[in-house]
């Protein structure tokens, strides 16, 4: 209470004047200027109207002093999550050995076996069946939004409660197992990308037209017919999910135990007929071209994070453009989730009951037709974006045996 008090005392020597407001604001119209369209229009009304705004110094202080009595990260989102404790219980008894693999977080520390995981978490829930879940902004994805270089960006749930999205995937699938569908957007990166860069517009296009060919044949390449094709295409899909933050494919393969020598990035390259290829290589070239025009175009956002992180002591201040990219390219996924969660609000009989970057888990009418849930979601998400971003759902629970977690279940 006091810290925050304090530091509204010192606003008035902290408003930003009106002669930068201007040049602020001049360099959006200039930035915009020759663009067309319903987005160009949005995007300028408002610039305007947050020039308006904040040309009036006791309403600049008043926006500075929520902002700070929130600590930067109000909260975003609240929603209420089904969760199958049953299966949870039934995995935590029954799971074969493999539950009992250690598990560690990105940072290389333990987090204990499947099972104990589990467990732990179904003592989290207390007997409960639904946890009420309270989403904010990472710190820096919240003064991003402060400071106007983005208007959305993932949220997380915070504040101790039992998230389910948290859990390692075979945890979460039992833990949202008929609690839900997963409504998720297709390659949200890349469609964004080709939306917005002008380097890898032809690998971009390549890409999402042929997107599951190429997952497909380039899972043939790096792990042979042996491996199961879901398997395979998971670990693509990880491996386009690197590439779009700026990965290389060097460190998938070894994250991935491929040998040197074993299947080359040079052979990385898919025959889609007509004379038309997809090479690897390129695409691996397009996405690191895109992060240096990001960083010609938006010089404000690069400049901004890299203080941010030189501030904080993070190593991580040398890759700033490929820092703030990545908060460029989620607030798509920010407008896309939002999308849909309006769309689900405005219907009234859907309950969004977790948010999951791009996607959220939905619990929808018996009666519901997925396909048209798909349809209309990706019609709403297209709508926000200004830009075709497909919806489908991401089937929950496809390795849960019903042996296992039972039809009573349903």
């Amino acid at each position: 209470m006091l810290a925050w008090r304090a530091a509204e005392a010192q606003l008035h020597a902290l408003l930003v004047s009106a002669s930068v407001l201007r040049a602020r604001l001049a360099r959006v119209e200039r930035r915009l200027d020759g663009l067309r369209g319903q987005q160009t229009t949005n995007a300028l009304n408002r610039a305007r109207a947050a020039h308006r705004l904040l040309s009036d110094p006791s309403r600049q202080r008043l926006e500075t002093a929520k902002l700070i009595r929130a600590g930067l990260q109000p909260i975003t989102s609240e929603v209420e999550c089904a969760v199958n404790v049953a299966a949870l219980e039934r995995y935590v008894q029954r799971a074969g050995p493999e539950a009992d693999a250690v598990q560690y977080d990105r940072h290389g520390r333990s987090r204990g076996t499947l099972r104990e995981i589990a467990r732990q978490f179904v003592t989290q829930m207390d007997g409960k069946e639904k946890v009420r879940l309270a989403y904010r902004h990472s710190l820096l994805g919240a003064e991003l939004l402060a400071a106007g270089f983005v208007v959305a960006s993932r949220e997380y749930a915070y504040g101790g409660a039992a998230d389910p999205f948290r859990l390692p995937k075979m945890v979460r699938e039992h833990a949202f197992y008929r609690r839900g569908r997963d409504m998720d957007d297709t390659a949200s990166y890349p469609r964004c990308c080709f939306d917005v860069f002008r380097a890898g517009t032809m690998e971009s296009r390549v890409f999402l037209a042929n997107r599951e060919v190429i997952l497909q044949r380039l899972g043939v390449y790096y792990f042979g017919s042996g491996v199961p094709e879901k398997k395979k295409r998971k670990w693509m899909k990880e491996l386009f999910n690197a590439l779009d933050n700026d990965g290389k494919v060097a460190g998938w393969r070894r994250r991935h135990g491929i040998p040197d020598g074993v299947a080359p990035i040079a052979g990385a390259r898919v025959d889609l007929g007509g004379g038309q290829w997809f090479d690897l290589s390129a695409y691996q070239r397009s996405r690191e071209d895109m992060t240096e025009e990001f960083e010609q175009l938006m010089p404000g956002m690069t400049g901004f994070v890299k203080d941010w992180l030189l501030a904080r002591g993070d190593q991580r201040h040398w890759r700033a453009g490929i820092t703030a990219k990545s908060y460029f390219l989620q607030e798509a996924e920010g407008l896309s989730r939002g999308a849909k969660v309006e769309w689900c609000r405005l219907r009234g009989d859907y309950a969004v009951t977790n948010l999951q970057h791009d996607g959220v888990v939905v619990d929808l009418p018996d009666d519901m037709d997925v396909a048209s849930c798909e349809a209309a979601m990706s019609a709403a998400s297209g709508a926000a974006l200004g830009y075709p971003q497909p919806v489908e759902e991401k089937p929950i629970g496809e390795e849960i045996s019903d042996s296992e977690d039972g039809a009573e279940d349903g």
